[in-house]
């Protein structure tokens, strides 16, 4: 609920270009052939399918093609964390456009009550991509 407030609040042409990037767990970041070669893309604690990374509903067109490698890394306890509800409310905090806290207090009280004051584990998706530029 809390990143569905802050994704109705983030608008416009640069947000929707980023949310069309990161929403496709940037497949849809292109290379093109006469320029590009040996593309690996990496994805960690995606859960085998790019939609982990999905916020919205705001997606780009997968631009990975036919021969560029991708390699699904699953378990990687260097990208978990434990973290209580005052870490979420900070790194929220980090995002732009910013939601202040008050604006959707309801929601971080629910976060709260169902934490009952314990950290949570984390597992961050993450996606490294790989090429090597001709020439």
């Amino acid at each position: 609920a809390i990143w569905d407030a802050y994704s109705e609040r983030a608008q416009g042409e640069l947000l929707d270009h980023a949310f069309s990037v990161v929403n496709t767990g940037f497949d849809h970041l292109r290379f093109p052939e006469g320029e590009w070669e040996a593309i690996k893309r990496t994805y960690i604690n995606a859960q085998g399918s790019v939609d982990t990374f999905r916020m919205n509903d705001r997606i780009g067109e997968s631009r990975v093609k036919k021969g560029e490698e991708k390699v699904w890394v699953e378990g990687d306890e260097d990208w978990w964390d434990e973290q209580d509800i005052d870490w979420f409310k900070g790194y929220l905090a980090t995002w732009v456009p910013r939601i202040p806290e008050s604006e959707i207090q309801d929601l971080w009280d629910e976060l709260e009550h169902a934490l009952k004051g314990k950290k949570v584990r984390i597992e961050t998706p993450v996606v490294m991509i790989f090429a090597t530029k001709k020439g």
